[in-house]
């Protein structure tokens, strides 16, 4: 579905049929900051802001998020954006997956949290583990109830400089994630490698959380380094 609005007189323009039917908005939209009222608080800013950078510099955008028209539905959509002219910025919305109900919901996280290869851990604002999966048992060689309360630095290792974690903290509190590839220390003492993704959850309720998914790339690149013997 395709929106767009005039860049001096703000006016807005979509398909309205189009998103009361996709969407279940009970009123019409007419401007942009009512279609992202729908959005989480610290979504709305961060996607204001990229929509923001694409009027004044140009160029294209694309942004991911979940609407709430109304406290039983939740849809994912992607969004993407680009400056006509001088005038105009166009965008397309797609919903890409709707959620109604708890069940739904926890569904989909029994499933994330039961993915066999990819290990899961929850931390909160103060980086203390409240648990993970057993994939990042497998991986790491800790046991659940083992790692609760600890904090994330249990698996820093010496081969990566404290300015490294710096770094990858900073990027954390600035962009809402991390991904790259680091090793890890295991339970045993060794270094595992890893693939990292590290995201920072914000709720309105002002609750942090950060959700780690690491997949084990150390067979990868055994494997790369034997083909290039």
């Amino acid at each position: 579905m395709e929106w767009s609005y005039d860049i001096y007189n703000r006016a807005f323009e979509c398909d309205q049929p189009s998103m009361a039917n996709a969407f279940g908005f009970k009123r019409p939209i007419n401007s942009l900051d009512e279609l992202l009222q729908y959005m989480l608080m610290g979504q709305q800013e961060a996607c204001r802001q990229r929509i923001a950078d694409v009027e004044f510099m140009g160029g294209q955008g694309h942004f991911s998020c979940c609407l709430m028209p109304n406290d039983a539905k939740l849809i994912h959509v992607t969004m993407s954006f680009e400056k006509l002219n001088e005038r105009i910025v166009q965008g397309t919305i797609i919903p890409q997956l709707t959620i109604t109900g708890c069940e739904e919901l926890a569904k989909i996280l029994e499933t994330i949290f039961d993915l066999p290869n990819v290990g899961v851990l929850v931390a909160d604002e103060d980086t203390r583990i409240l648990g993970c999966n057993r994939a990042f048992e497998l991986q790491m060689g800790y046991q659940n109830r083992d790692l609760v309360g600890l904090k994330t630095y249990i698996f820093s290792t010496s081969h990566h400089s404290q300015a490294f974690y710096d770094q990858l903290w900073k990027h954390i509190d600035e962009e809402g994630y991390w991904s790259g590839n680091l090793l890890s220390r295991t339970a045993n003492g060794s270094n595992q490698a890893h693939h990292l993704c590290i995201y920072r959850l914000t709720f309105n309720s002002g609750r942090v959380l950060f959700l780690g998914f690491s997949t084990d790339i150390s067979a990868s690149l055994l494997w790369m380094k034997n083909r290039c013997e």
